[in-house]
């Protein structure tokens, strides 16, 4: 085994049992990240109930999700997902269904093959 402890014993300890117990079946997911066009931030706005509500009926795609931020806290404009597949043109079709991709808010999209090492302190490996 290439993993030598269980992080889970670490600080990511901390997480609740219900993440730490959760199995994602994809070894290699797709990472998917976005940059908003200059300026968007109500088209955010106005698309962002629709975005959630496609997140939420994706839940079970969705190994993690969430907007970048500036180190202060505030919108950096754009996204990252982990989307638990294989299969490229299944994250490219995810990302295009996406309200914020119909919306028109994104400058730039990169679709990425990720492979996982630990995740809520649960090796991979």
């Amino acid at each position: 085994m290439v993993c030598s402890h269980d992080a889970s014993t670490t600080d990511a300890g901390m997480l609740s049992s219900s993440i730490r117990a959760t199995n994602y079946r994809t070894l290699m997911p797709y990472i998917i990240e976005t940059w908003d066009k200059p300026d968007s931030k109500p088209i955010r706005a106005s698309a962002r109930p629709a975005h959630l509500e496609f997140l939420a009926a994706h839940a079970g795609k969705l190994i993690y999700s969430g907007a970048k931020l500036h180190d202060d806290g505030s919108d950096l404009g754009g996204s990252i997902y982990v989307l638990d597949t294989e299969d490229r043109s299944e994250a490219e079709a995810f990302i295009a269904a996406d309200p914020f991709s119909k919306a028109k808010l994104f400058e730039r999209v990169t679709i990425t093959r990720l492979r996982k090492a630990y995740i809520a302190g649960r090796c991979y490996l």
